[in-house]
């Protein structure tokens, strides 16, 4: 980025260095576009689009068309069209004043955007004569000023100028914005050059009223109205004493910005449309990729749509949609902001579980399709136990468990729960009925007693039966929506797009590089090149941890474990981003054992009442061949230097793709094993005490691999706070002390080209070994992958994947 800034740099210090040593000319000057200016161009609206200063091409947002037309009692003497996108621009001016008519074209390129910009353009006119070649920087270092230097020089006439301008907001927004400026040609003297000052005022949104007074007792007034993707200004200029003797009219056409139909005209008139078939994720992939949504991208649509006047209600259509219990609680969390904003909110449901009833119970109407359906069996959580069919396969398992509920080698060790496993998912799917118990009453006005007995007695419900038992508050479509926004909230209203809303169409207005809060994904099994892929996530950390703009981290964790040294990995360093700037933890679905490694180094941890979190414990496993390479045939043979250097070594299963070995660990070999295992565990649980602040006695009366839900996990201090990644940035911002609504959020890793799926369609049953595998199979993979190491993982079943 350094090496590009040389070139516009080094012009611009070219063009300044003609602007003060250059002959005479009846080129146009600065002065000739006060009527077509209202401003200085990096002081109001970013001037002509880069044809007086090409430095504020990158604060253009969008493609943007502006029109100008300059009359003199009655007759035409001066227009101009200009045109621009980010970072680039074209235009033309055509002057009627003169004797002969002479139109100039220009056209600009510019780099940078935020605290510093900088841009080249070259000019030319009809009548040959006017090559010109310009530059501008444009310097934004806080939010109350703005502080530009352009400058260009005619080489074949010989002539240049300089301009110098300057912007100041003294309330820190575009409320009140006082400017002046100064341009200087020929052998002039900065002091002898023409000056102006100005201020315009915005006293309702998209209006502003502009005043300029110049050094030669000319001034101009003005009124700009936006009317959203459209817009239109009318000045007026007079000499002092002589009455006003110019008339410009200005039109734009671009993206849209604050204005009164919106904020006034409009209020309470619109509704947001949401549409949310598919699996909401966390990441999106950039080119080609399956239906479905990402995650914060819905926050932030819920949360611009409290936030915009227009909007009224928000309808969710959720025929189709893959989620969470606790991505669906998070989401359910946020319309219940909406809300609170005054907003109504219709639920669209044609068939649904649990997790689906739960989030569309928020509504103040609840739709549900003639034809649909509703399941309300309660939770319930097992397993598929693999003991008898890796016996009859001849693949041996021994479980190495030394506390009490680390019980992710169930699946291979046993054929049925242990007290211990069954005792901890039973009070979690407790913990997580009470949540969904609690809140869907809250809404819909039951008792906990009668929300009991439809679970126990209801179980299924059609939809007349779900209307008798107030599941529901009507019958309908989703076709029909308009209506039953209109029933809902006593009027017809205009439909809005997630695009449409204001918080995502309006370009930022602020002036100076605005700070960021980086939201890091660590998303699946801690593994060192999969998963969470913790070289790359350790690096990430790293650079963010020195990254001047970025103020804060959220990091987000959504994993059962898995690696211990990839999970020790990326926590410490987490650990060296917190000790330089606020890292706040946002557990997700799943945050246990690896994955609460993960989390443990945070300023704060924040989870869902019903994440899986803590897991705090160590286990590992041994498979080994016995039996199943004579049933298939095959054999292995080897040589060995070293007791025990065949430990590992086996034949390699088809389809499977991992390497069994022959033979079961000796005494002495388990022996080792257990000490390494448990010396991981004191070091798994030294580290918690350390990043909660507690004592490893007091870890270890919550630890032994206990699961606990989030609810549970905060009454016992590993986790801060119930809330969301919303809550989780919320307190970034605060713990950084970051001013509300002058944050930008950005997300790493970035994330993948092409899903797969898109590609290469997954056309096998899940069973299959070849397509992903149940829980049964991820571990038995990831155990062979990984023999004789110590696990921080919790049993894959709990973990939804993503």
């Amino acid at each position: 980025m350094r090496r590009f800034w040389q070139l516009p740099v080094a012009a611009l210090v070219l063009l300044l260095s003609a602007a003060v040593a250059r002959g005479q000319s009846s080129l146009p000057f600065y002065g000739a576009y006060d009527e077509l200016l209202s401003a200085p161009p990096g002081a109001l609206a970013n001037g002509l689009l880069g044809f007086v200063n090409p430095a504020v091409l990158p604060h253009v947002h969008g493609p943007e068309l502006r029109a100008s037309f300059v009359t003199r009692q009655g007759d035409l003497v001066k227009w101009g069209l200009f045109s621009a996108g980010p970072h680039m621009g074209f235009g033309m001016v055509e002057d009627r004043s003169g004797p002969r008519s002479v139109r100039w074209y220009r056209a600009s390129l510019a780099a940078g955007g935020g605290a510093m910009s900088a841009g080249l353009g070259y000019g030319w006119s009809n009548n040959g004569n006017g090559e010109i070649w310009y530059g501008g920087l444009l310097a934004r270092p806080l939010r109350h000023a703005s502080l530009g230097v352009s400058a260009w020089h005619a080489p074949r006439r010989d002539r240049s100028e300089v301009v110098i301008e300057l912007g100041l907001r003294p309330l820190g927004s575009d409320v009140l914005t006082l400017f002046g400026d100064l341009s200087a040609h020929d052998q002039q003297h900065l002091t002898d050059g023409r000056w102006s000052v100005g201020l315009a005022l915005q006293p309702l949104p998209g209006i502003h009223l502009v005043g300029r007074y110049f050094r030669d007792e000319v001034f101009t007034v003005g009124l700009s109205a936006s009317l959203g993707k459209a817009g239109f200004a009318v000045q007026r200029r007079g000499d002092k004493g002589a009455g006003p003797d110019h008339l410009a009219y200005h039109a734009r056409l671009g993206r849209a910005t604050p204005n009164v139909v919106d904020s006034y005209l409009l209020r309470g008139k619109c509704s947001l449309i949401m549409e949310l078939k598919g699996q909401v994720r966390y990441q999106r992939y950039r080119l080609l990729d399956v239906p479905g949504h990402q995650l914060s991208d819905l926050l932030f649509t819920l949360r611009h749509a409290a936030e915009d006047p227009r909007v009224a209600a928000v309808a969710l259509n959720l025929s189709g949609v893959s989620l969470t219990p606790q991505l669906a609680w998070e989401i359910r969390r946020q319309l219940a902001e909406v809300r609170s904003a005054g907003k109504k909110i219709v639920v669209y449901l044609d068939r649904g579980g649990m997790t689906e009833y739960h989030l569309a119970s928020v509504a103040d109407r609840l739709v549900m399709d003639p034809e649909g359906m509703l399941t309300l069996p309660g939770y319930v959580s097992g397993r598929t136990f693999l003991k008898g069919t890796l016996d009859k396969m001849g693949i041996g398992y021994e479980e190495w468990r030394y506390f009490r509920y680390k019980s992710a080698s169930e699946v291979l060790s046993r054929e049925q729960m242990s007290e211990a496993d069954r005792e901890q998912r039973l009070a979690w799917l407790q913990d997580q009925y009470a949540l969904v118990k609690e809140e869907v009453s809250t809404s819909r006005g039951f008792s906990p007693v009668y929300f009991d007995s439809l679970i126990n007695a209801g179980v299924l419900f059609l939809p007349e039966q779900a209307m008798r038992a107030q599941l529901v508050d009507t019958v309908g479509r989703w076709k029909d929506i308009d209506q039953l926004i209109a029933a809902t909230t006593g009027g017809k209203k205009r439909a809005l797009s997630p695009a449409g809303l204001a918080g995502r169409q309006y370009p930022p207005r602020d002036w100076g590089s605005r700070p960021q809060v980086a939201v890091v994904y660590a998303i699946g099994e801690c593994a060192m090149d999969e998963g969470i892929r913790a070289r790359k996530l350790e690096k990430v950390l790293l650079k963010l941890a020195n990254r001047r703009r970025v103020k804060a981290v959220v990091l987000r964790v959504d994993s059962p474990g898995g690696d211990a040294l990839a999970s020790d990995l990326v926590a410490e360093a987490v650990r060296k981003c917190q000790e330089k700037k606020p890292v706040i933890v946002s557990q997700g679905s799943v945050a246990g054992s690896g994955g609460y490694w993960l989390s443990m180094y945070g300023d704060a941890i924040v989870s869902t009442p019903a994440t899986i979190t803590g897991s705090i414990g160590v286990i590992g496993g041994w498979l080994w061949n016995k039996g199943i390479g004579e049933q298939l045939g095959m054999t292995s043979d080897h040589v060995q230097v070293g007791d025990h250097a065949d430990l590992g070594f086996g034949i390699t299963l088809p389809v499977l793709g991992v390497q069994i070995p022959d033979r079961n660990l000796t005494a002495e070999e388990r022996a080792r094993t257990e000490e390494l295992i448990r010396a991981m565990y004191r070091g798994f649980v030294n580290k918690v005490a350390q990043g909660r602040k507690m004592t490893p006695a007091e870890v270890e009366e919550i630890a032994q691999g206990r699961i606990w839900s989030g609810a549970a996990a905060k009454a016992r201090r590993l986790v801060d706070n119930l809330g969301g990644l919303q809550h989780a940035l919320q307190l970034a911002r605060e713990r950084a002390h970051l001013p509300a609504g002058r944050v930008d959020v950005v997300e790493f890793p970035q994330p993948e080209l092409v899903n797969p799926e898109v590609l290469v369609p997954r056309v096998a049953p899940v069973s299959s070994a070849a397509a992903l595998p149940p829980a049964g199979l991820r571990y038995l993979r990831f155990v062979a992958r990984h023999p004789a190491q110590p696990l921080p993982l919790l049993p894959l079943d709990l973990w939804p994947g993503q």
